[in-house]
């Protein structure tokens, strides 16, 4: 017996239709509140994010998480929180639900509303982000430090959406910064959007590991010294440099890494400057 026939609530069915964000939508919209106001109205409930950020709960791209998604129905005055977003999904509420000729009365329905001017968005109300311009990826609670390091024990992580236009190409996650050691570029706070490789070249940005504690620094290297250089000699007489990591900010100084020291390279940040971002 396919049990997926005989339950009103599937969680692949659920996200394919947008269950959550189209319901979200509706609500919002029977309450007549556009979406900038509405952000702003969340703020009393301690969260904080743009329009756009909102917008993405409303179109799928992403979903609040489950203290969020409280907040929200307290704001909407949504009392019966599995009522209305359960029997929804159980009545079939949106037109993927309809046969042909019932969503082309939608579509028609939708073109004379459109036609009588009263019900076009707010030009103040951002407009919802295509999920086609959306892009997801992991964003790790545990901040890189731009000081004097941040001790790195915890995978524990959240996932986001942001417009693809502000994100770098080859971006796979993304951590807050810790600090003000590589300020101007990067601001404490701030979100790096790295890319895994355990290899940089000088100059590169990076995440890195040292000692059990993350850091984000510029990568440099440099020689070692002649009491050391046996420690870096190579079997075939050639010597390896020394990892640096280099500080923007001109008061710190940088931590020169020996082979005594337990470190990696995680990723390359890709962002040239920090990233503001408030979910």
């Amino acid at each position: 017996m396919d049990d997926k026939k005989h339950n009103t609530y599937y969680i692949p069915e659920a996200s394919r239709d947008n269950l959550l964000g189209s319901r979200l939508s509706l609500a919002r919209r029977e309450k007549k509140i556009r979406q900038g106001q509405f952000v702003r109205q969340l703020e009393a409930y301690g969260i904080s994010l743009s329009p756009s950020s909102y917008s993405c709960w409303e179109t799928g791209a992403r979903v609040p998480n489950a203290y969020q998604l409280l907040a929200l129905c307290r704001a909407l005055d949504i009392e019966d929180i599995s009522g209305y977003f359960l029997e929804g999904a159980a009545r079939g509420m949106g037109p993927e639900s309809l046969n042909d000729e019932g969503r082309a009365l939608v579509e028609q329905y939708i073109r004379l509303l459109k036609k009588s001017g009263d019900y076009d968005r707010d030009p103040g109300e951002a407009p919802d982000e295509a999920p086609d311009n959306i892009v997801e990826f992991d964003l790790y609670l545990q901040a890189a430090s731009a000081g004097t390091g941040q001790f790195l024990d915890s995978d524990v992580h959240d996932r986001i959406a942001l417009p693809r236009s502000v994100v770098p190409a080859g971006t796979q996650f993304a951590l807050r910064i810790a600090g003000d050691s590589m300020e101007p570029a990067y601001y404490s706070d701030q979100l790096a959007f790295v890319k895994r490789t355990v290899t940089l070249r000088p100059g590169d940005v990076g995440i890195f590991l040292l000692d059990g504690e993350s850091y984000i620094k510029r990568y440099e290297e440099e020689m070692p010294g002649e009491e050391e250089m046996d420690d870096y000699l190579y079997s075939s007489g050639n010597v390896q440099k020394k990892p640096v990591l280099v500080s923007f900010n001109p008061k710190y100084d940088p931590i020169r890494v020996t082979q005594h020291n337990n470190f990696a390279v995680v990723g390359k940040v890709l962002n040239r400057t920090g990233f503001d971002y408030k979910g």
